[in-house]
């Protein structure tokens, strides 16, 4: 009688909460929800009176791959977290440029979705994949999403993503690598090679580079496929490209280090590793180092080289 007396309406009775009601507030009624609580809550006959909160649930993820308590990798930068929101979405694409990948690897097999998208071949100018089943590619693409809690192997960082293994032109010119990666981010480069392949859509959302090249200085051709690809991949948004800075311990400064690395518009990527897994991160010892660094990530030392034998 009293919840009619207020103006609200009665939804149902809580047959495990005795005589509780869930109350609803008319559309017309000219005060609110904490109003309603603070007028019932204050009466001597009521015991409690409060909103019905929504509540987001995350889930506490621990992938069952057997591996995983060897990949210190995660807990240095907060992966599980990351996955309480998100293993990440199949409608982002990371391409890996490297010298391919095993595709048939089981740590990549999943029915939810198709893992691979538009591998190829930059070397024979093949998209068959077959032929690109390598070690090196194979453990980057695993490091970048293998698949989580399938009870295989290690866990990639973001398992729910689609990957585009693409191997790399060997002595290519500017010009090979520059189509090369306007054509990854989805964009025409308007090659005239034989047997280049057709433009896709959608192109990657991120670029993962796990080679570089040195030279006197970065080519106009390859800045400016950089700037096109940044400014118009991912439907405009741009791609995201990362450099590796290299293993040879030297100190990455400007114009001492992989010119494709240090550009503005690549992310230039060092290895930090953490062994034993409850002692400090710290550099790998041969990876390169300096003020033109943008991000230091593990990827090297003891501990993750499992992920080396697991995915090789």
């Amino acid at each position: 009688s009293s919840a009619k007396e207020a103006g609200l309406d009665v939804l149902r009775w809580l047959p495990y909460s005795p005589r509780t009601a869930v109350l609803r507030v008319s559309g017309g009624a000219d005060f609110g929800v904490l109003d309603v609580c603070d007028y019932f809550g204050n009466r001597d006959n009521v015991v409690f009176a409060e909103p019905n909160l929504i509540t987001t649930s995350v889930l506490d993820v621990t992938p069952n791959d057997f591996l995983f308590g060897n990949q210190p990798n995660h807990g240095i930068i907060g992966t599980e977290e990351a996955w309480d929101v998100t293993f990440g979405s199949d409608d982002v694409i990371v391409a890996v440029v490297d010298n391919g990948c095993d595709v048939n690897h089981p740590d990549f097999a999943t029915t939810e979705f198709t893992k691979f998208y538009q591998a190829f071949d930059f070397l024979g100018l093949d998209s068959n994949v077959f032929n690109m089943n390598s070690s090196h590619g194979t453990q980057s693409c695993g490091i970048v999403g293998a698949v989580a809690d399938n009870d295989e192997g290690i866990s990639g960082v973001a398992p729910g993503c689609r990957l585009m293994p693409i191997r790399r032109p060997s002595g290519g010119t500017d010009t090979d690598y520059a189509d090369m990666y306007v054509w990854i981010a989805g964009l025409d480069p308007e090659s005239a090679t034989p047997g280049f392949p057709a433009v896709i859509s959608p192109g990657a959302d991120v670029i993962s580079n796990s080679f570089g090249r040195y030279e006197m200085e970065i080519s106009g051709t390859m800045s400016n496929a950089f700037d096109a690809v940044t400014d118009d991949g991912r439907d405009g948004l741009g791609c995201v490209v990362l450099y590796s800075v290299g293993n040879d311990n030297v100190d990455f400064t400007v114009g001492n280090g992989r010119r494709w690395a240090e550009y503005d518009r690549t992310i230039a990527v060092a290895s930090s590793r953490n062994s034993p897994p409850d002692a400090a991160e710290e550099k790998v010892s041969s990876s390169s180092f300096g003020p033109a660094l943008d991000v230091c990530a593990p990827g090297g030392g003891p501990n993750n080289a499992v992920e080396a034998r697991v995915m090789s």
